[in-house]
C-alpha cells in the first residue's frame, strides 16, 4: 500500500470472448465421388467446446488439441462442384472461415487413356506429362525442400498452397 493506495500485480484483463482462428484445412478438397473423410482444421484458440460449422451447419466435432478439431464430411452429399466455408464456434463466437473445395467426380473410364499405354505422334511415343506437385499432400519441411530441388516450380507450388491449405508460414519461407 502506498499513500492509501493498494497494488496488486495479479490482475487479469479480458475484453469480450476469445475468438479461435481457423488457418487451414487438411484435406482442402475432395471429389464429389470420394469415400466420407475425416476433416482436420487447424487453428489456434479451439477448446474442447468448439464446433466445426461446415457450410453454415453446426458438425459433431472431435476435440484433438487447442490447435486441431475435426469432423466427417461426405462429399457424397454435395451438390456439385462448389466450395463451402469452414469455420469454427465456441459458445456464441464464430470464427473466420476457409474454403473446402467439391470437385467434380473422376471422368468416365471412357473417356480416360489407359495407364501404361504411350501416345504416338508421326510414329513417335510422346512422353507422359509428368502429375503436378501437390504441396497439400507433403510437411512444410517436405515441399521447402521440394521446391530448394525445383526452384522452376515454386510459383505452382505457391498458387496450389494458396488455393489449398494456406499454410502462411510456407507462403512466408518461399
Amino acid at each position: 500500500m502506498v499513500a492509501g493506495v493498494e497494488y496488486r500485480d495479479n490482475v487479469q484483463v479480458t475484453v469480450g470472448d476469445a475468438v479461435a482462428v481457423v488457418n487451414w484445412l487438411e484435406p482442402a478438397e475432395a471429389a464429389v465421388d470420394d469415400e466420407d473423410l475425416i476433416l482436420r482444421v487447424h487453428g489456434s484458440g479451439f477448446d474442447p467446446a468448439t464446433e466445426i460449422v461446415f457450410d453454415g451447419g453446426n458438425e459433431p466435432t472431435t476435440f484433438v488439441s487447442t490447435t486441431i478439431v475435426e469432423t466427417t464430411v461426405r462429399p457424397s452429399t454435395a451438390s456439385g462442384t462448389e466450395s463451402v466455408p469452414v469455420a469454427v464456434q465456441t459458445g456464441d463466437v464464430l470464427s473466420n472461415s476457409v474454403g473446402f473445395s467439391f470437385l467434380g467426380g473422376a471422368p468416365a473410364a471412357t473417356s480416360a487413356p489407359q495407364a501404361g499405354v504411350a501416345e504416338t505422334v508421326d510414329g513417335a511415343p510422346v512422353p507422359e506429362e509428368p502429375e503436378a506437385y501437390d504441396p497439400g499432400a507433403h510437411t512444410v519441411d517436405e515441399v521447402l525442400a521440394y521446391a530448394d530441388e525445383h526452384p522452376d516450380e515454386v510459383d505452382q507450388i505457391i498458387r496450389a498452397e494458396e488455393a489449398g491449405k494456406h499454410r502462411s508460414t510456407l507462403l512466408d519461407q518461399l
